[in-house]
């Protein structure tokens, strides 16, 4: 289930990706495969450093945190640009 969720969501963001720069989508696709792995490397770090200094049971409230924040910063870029 998760695995096909991540390809559905990941092809999405491909297309969109594709759709805002099809001018130059090799350069396009190229930073998009970066920041994604940049993504899962920082998930992985933050992860260990949440384990580490406070344990495994707050791993949860730290994954709550950063789901927040993407979505606030999210929603204020929208509103940022949709004005």
């Amino acid at each position: 289930v998760w695995g096909t969720a991540i390809v559905i969501v990941s092809l999405g963001m491909v297309s969109k990706v594709l759709d805002f720069a099809s001018d130059a989508a090799d350069l396009a696709n190229s930073i998009y495969s970066g920041l994604y792995n940049v993504g899962i490397g920082g998930g992985a770090l933050l992860g260990h450093l949440v384990t580490q200094y406070a344990g495994i049971s707050r791993i949860g409230i730290a994954g709550m945190l950063v789901s927040a924040a993407g979505l606030w910063l999210c929603l204020n870029l929208n509103r940022h640009i949709r004005t």
